[in-house]
């Protein structure tokens, strides 16, 4: 089936033209980090967290109130008006405030502090509690958790895309895995292709019996199957990679035959940092450490809120007032109030079962953190073990490839010069084909094996801008 045939059949798919040339790794990884929709959204909680932030910042907003109490029925005909507001701060939970209000009317003596001259009444206090909501208090703490959870965001979409690169990366290896194997059967073919035409003139001329000609023939039928199966893998690889690779609009991109590499990429000759070095930076780089971190300050910002509410609410209250206007004398001279108020919990069950549920969580995001210690000190280690072990494979494929090409070429000459004959020559292209194949393989778990090099040490290479 040509690759025409399949991009009809998968139509759901948007398809725009490929960059000229071949595909690299890094368009991919620039696609992927550009237009990715899982990277899209997990970049959403950056503003999302940023909106919370905002949110608890309200807590701080000034508050405006007004009130109009009116007595129409009654011996004391009055009327009285009042607005205030309230401007908590972040500066020791304190709270300010002050209003100004104006009546009208006469008041029975036991009301007459509600009284203002005509000119009304202006006044301005201030509320510091110096125990419980002193030095720390729920609208403070949830600003600070609020601040720490846009470095937890940050974490997220780094992990995402460490995550999605290597993901790309190994897809793209499986696509030029797959290109490079079908060309290897395609080559395969085309030789009983052309032994066939070949053979069919010796029969003629009575240089060989029909039997190697129908022997022919059913390998060149089975080498067709292994090109159709090939086929298959590299369209599948294809359609898997246009996860990754995306336009513009972050529409999938299916990549054509033509836009494969040549060859895989050989191991690089340089060696890996020991682990010494590599440990150490990755503990440092990880995402998933500097999330649990960060969520671990976000708790012991909560320990510290429910501990300061098992105290007692002390708070100081300072209040100045001032009549304008004409009126009774002992109304226009200012007054200044000073008061403390005293709670006293004689339960504090709110607090303590708060508090006990904030240090269960701490100690659990401690075990967490221990578990991501030793998780990514496995994932360095396995992953250089890895790339050590891919090189030598790649080595001794490569040399098993060299060998058995080198057999093809020499029993194909010594058939043609009639010193051999067919089923040896059969068996030695076939035996170099997946000697080939074996070789693309093992190029193939390098990749793999570099890219999670790379993401153990929180890497992500070729990363286009944001």
């Amino acid at each position: 089936m040509k690759n025409s045939t399949i991009l009809l059949v998968f139509g759901f798919f948007a398809f725009c033209e490929s960059a000229q040339g071949e595909l690299e790794l890094s368009n991919v990884l620039e696609r992927v980090n550009s237009a990715h929709p899982l990277l899209q959204a997990a970049k959403q909680e950056r503003p999302s967290a940023e909106a919370e932030l905002l949110s608890s910042e309200g807590a701080f907003d000034v508050l405006w109130k007004m009130e109009n109490m009116d007595r129409p029925v009654g011996y004391y005909d009055n009327k009285r008006y009042t607005t205030t507001f309230e401007q908590p701060t972040k500066l020791w939970g304190a709270k300010i405030y002050g209003g100004y209000s104006v009546t009208d009317g006469k008041f029975p003596i036991y009301e007459g502090k509600q009284e203002t001259t005509d000119g009304g009444e202006a006044k301005v206090g201030i509320e510091v509690p110096l125990l419980r909501d002193g030095p720390i208090d729920r609208r403070r703490a949830t600003i600070e958790r609020a601040n720490i959870g846009k470095d937890i965001a940050d974490a997220n979409i780094e992990q995402r895309t460490i995550e999605l690169s290597r993901a790309a990366t190994n897809a793209y290896f499986e696509w030029v895995a797959a290109g490079l194997r079908k060309s290897i059967f395609q080559v395969l073919l085309d030789y009983a292709t052309g032994r066939t035409s070949q053979l069919e003139k010796r029969m003629k001329a009575g240089d060989i019996p029909q039997f190697d000609l129908i022997d022919n023939q059913r390998t060149e039928l089975q080498r067709r199957a292994q090109v159709v199966a090939a086929e298959r893998a590299l369209q599948q690889s294809a359609l898997e990679l246009s996860l990754f690779y995306r336009d513009s609009e972050g529409q999938p991109i299916v990549p054509r035959e033509s836009d494969l590499p040549k060859k895989m990429p050989r191991p690089a000759e340089a060696s890996l940092p020991n682990l010494e070095e590599n440990i150490p930076r990755a503990l440092g780089k990880r995402p998933e450490l500097k999330r649990v971190g960060k969520q671990k300050k976000q708790n012991d910002i909560e320990v510290l809120l429910q501990e300061n509410q098992l105290q007692p609410r002390f708070d100081l209250q300072l209040v100045t007032s001032k009549d304008m206007g004409n009126g009774k004398q002992e109304k226009r001279d200012g007054e200044v109030e000073v008061g403390v108020r005293l709670e006293i919990p004689l339960q504090t069950r709110v607090a303590d079962g708060r508090r006990a549920q904030a240090l269960a969580k701490a100690s659990e995001l401690n075990l967490l953190e221990s578990f991501a210690k030793d998780r990514i000190r496995t994932e360095v280690k396995d992953s250089m073990i890895a790339i050590e072990k891919s090189k030598e494979r790649v080595r001794l494929a490569s040399a098993e490839a060299q060998a058995a090409r080198s057999l093809e070429q020499g029993e194909r000459q010594r058939f043609e010069m009639g010193d051999s004959n067919l089923i040896f020559v059969n068996l030695r292209e076939q035996t170099a084909a997946e000697a080939g194949v074996r070789e693309i393989d093992a190029l193939l778990d390098y990749q793999k094996a570099q890219a999670a090099y790379n993401a153990a040490l929180a890497e992500v290479p070729h990363r286009g801008k944001e």
